[in-house]
């Protein structure tokens, strides 16, 4: 994360403290009390996204899912390190799909398989590379596709077929081949 060069010494000292006060509120478990500290963080600095990353954690383990997620997408939106699609680059990918152009919607996807609509440790092994079992599951979903639209010709128990190689590649692995 950085802090917005339109933050000055006392605004970031002020910032540091409430963050101090979020950090120690979240160990703490009080995620209520952390959250008046982490919107007191955004008020200073909106830009700062582990504010936001750390605002979603609170709200998912108040079980809060819907704002948890706002907040999330916010911190991804927010990341200086951009290895993540931004919403603004998904939504213009899905508004070139036509009968010529084909998009697979992974964020609804990946959405529709996560506990409460959002996406973690259960696709990915970090904040960007998905699983080996995404990765199938994504390259699945572009057979679909293909096959749908005409491009391949495979018959009809190729979904089934597909799913038996994938799992037993996928338990063949030494267990230390990706970090879990």
């Amino acid at each position: 994360s950085v802090h917005s060069t339109k933050i000055n010494k006392d605004k970031l000292a002020k910032w540091q403290n409430y963050w101090k006060l979020a950090n120690k509120s979240f160990q703490e478990k009080k995620f209520s009390q952390a959250i008046i500290w982490l919107k007191k963080c955004l008020e200073i600095d909106k830009q700062y996204a582990l504010s936001w990353f750390l605002l979603g954690k609170c709200y998912y383990e108040l079980g809060k899912f819907e704002k948890a997620k706002k907040a999330f997408i916010e911190a991804k939106e927010h990341d200086a390190w951009q290895v993540r699609a931004l919403e603004e680059f998904n939504q213009i990918i899905k508004s070139l799909a036509q009968p010529q152009i084909w998009v697979v919607d992974l964020t609804q996807v990946f959405s529709d398989l996560s506990p409460h609509k959002i996406p973690g440790k259960n696709l990915f092994y970090d904040h960007c590379h998905p699983k080996i079992e995404a990765q199938a599951l994504i390259a699945k979903l572009i057979l679909e596709k293909l096959n749908q639209k005409h491009w391949l010709a495979l018959d009809r128990g190729w979904k089934e077929k597909y799913e038996l190689l994938s799992k037993s590649y996928i338990s063949l692995r030494p267990k230390d081949f990706f970090f879990q």
